[in-house]
């Protein structure tokens, strides 16, 4: 086998005395990559015959014949270029063969305005992982200008994996915006602009489209640009892992397994791969999921609800303004959780007002919780996340209060 400098968009491979790939035969039989390269070289025109697959460097516009021989695990294509054998990952080649069907790329010279979006799930099975949390940052001729974060209620505990890598336990997401509430708030976040994301295309935008059709509502069809692939194009590195990019690329890092943590480190490196390498930066849609039912619109959100879902002040940066209490005030030393929107005060006046009497703020119901104050009406009426998980919390015993917001401004 010859030694060769490693291409662009190439990983580099590992020398054997007899390579261990399969055949290109053994690739047609399995289907995937050979199939899929075949589709992206039919002509139109001319029926089943196939364009001669190629190799293009993206960095300096140069084309030369290369022949598909085997393949390394279900992404890599091992290619033959000029008697050299050379690992590439299957949807690098995929782009460099002209009249693609499969990813049609748009060229995007200048793209003002983007927003980059991660999520956190229970696990890496896109047909079956549920989202536990958005995230989403807003870039406006490079720089910051919106940012969006919200946790959501699981159906099911956080596995214990998922919880020890993002740190986002069933506490935290007990009485939190379900999974149709919170999507809704991040599809009008998002509106039409550009994505970007890490591994966006392989899976943070499958589930997320796989949410939005299981809920009644019309995938996202937004461009994308995906970091892992741009990298892949025009990096040789060991590991392409966004923190693996991000110290490639000398871009700082911001909290990693957070969503609006790996938003914030996403766009640095894709900053950084658009400055260094803006030949190998692509947009593309998401492919068209399959005709099923029709979807239903996607769901309205005002502009009122979404900025009650932003400006919702955290329970930690409520202290309160006296350090003088009354201990008869029945909000002393009570642990209080708000949920819906308060008619009367804002979330921050009502919070402020529980600090200043004594009183303990909380986001999420907990087994710690002794009043849930409910906004917008009477509990009956408003049974959200976190009126249920109260409800449960009661049903087991735990003196949990559930009250209205009159009952509230009573005390």
């Amino acid at each position: 086998m010859h030694t060769h400098t490693p291409l662009f968009g190439f990983k580099e491979m590992k020398h054997h005395a007899d390579p261990p790939f399969p055949s290109l035969a053994s690739c047609r039989e399995r289907g995937g990559i050979a199939c899929a390269l075949k589709e992206t070289r039919t002509h139109p025109e001319e029926g089943c015959r196939t364009k001669p697959l190629v190799y293009r460097d993206l960095l300096n516009g140069t084309s030369e014949p290369c022949a598909l021989v085997g393949s390394e695990g279900e992404r890599y294509a091992i290619i033959d270029i000029g008697g050299g054998l050379h690992i590439i990952h299957i949807d690098c080649l995929a782009d460099m063969q002209s009249g693609s069907r499969t990813r049609r790329t748009e060229a995007e010279p200048d793209c003002p305005v983007y927003t980059v979006i991660d999520i956190e799930t229970t696990g890496l099975d896109r047909q079956t992982a549920e989202i536990i949390e958005f995230g989403a940052l807003r870039i406006e001729n490079g720089t910051p200008a919106a940012q969006f974060s919200m946790l959501v209620q699981a159906s099911t505990p956080v596995p214990p994996v998922c919880a020890e890598l993002t740190g986002i336990t069933d506490d935290m997401l007990a009485g939190q915006p379900e999974i149709r509430e919170a999507l809704a708030a991040f599809v009008a976040f998002i509106g039409d602009t550009p994505l970007v994301g890490q591994n966006l295309l392989d899976f943070d935008l499958p589930i997320i489209n796989r949410i939005c059709e299981e809920q009644g509502i019309s995938p996202l069809r937004n461009r994308c640009c995906d970091t892992l692939l741009t990298a892949r194009r025009c990096l040789t590195l060991s590991s392409y892992r966004l923190e693996a990019l991000a110290s490639a690329l000398g871009a700082e890092q911001s909290t990693a397994h957070r969503a609006l943590g790996d938003c914030e480190t996403t766009y640095r490196v894709f900053e950084r791969l658009a400055e260094d390498y803006p030949a190998a930066v692509q947009w593309t849609r998401p492919p068209r999921p399959r005709k099923t039912a029709p979807s239903a619109p996607r769901p309205r959100v005002t502009a009122s609800q979404l900025a009650h879902f932003q400006s919702r002040p955290k329970a930690k940066d409520i202290v309160p303004a006296t350090d003088l209490f009354d201990p008869a005030h029945p909000l002393f030393d009570k642990t209080c959780v708000l949920t819906g929107e308060l008619l009367k005060l804002s979330d921050r006046e009502a919070m402020q007002r529980i600090a200043d009497c004594g009183g303990k703020n909380a986001d999420n119901v907990t087994k710690k919780t002794d009043f849930l104050i409910v906004g917008g009406g009477s509990p009956s009426e408003k049974k959200s996340g976190k009126v249920r998980k109260a409800e449960e919390y009661i049903e087991k015993g735990i003196p949990i209060r559930i009250i209205s917001e009159e009952e509230f401004l009573q005390m």
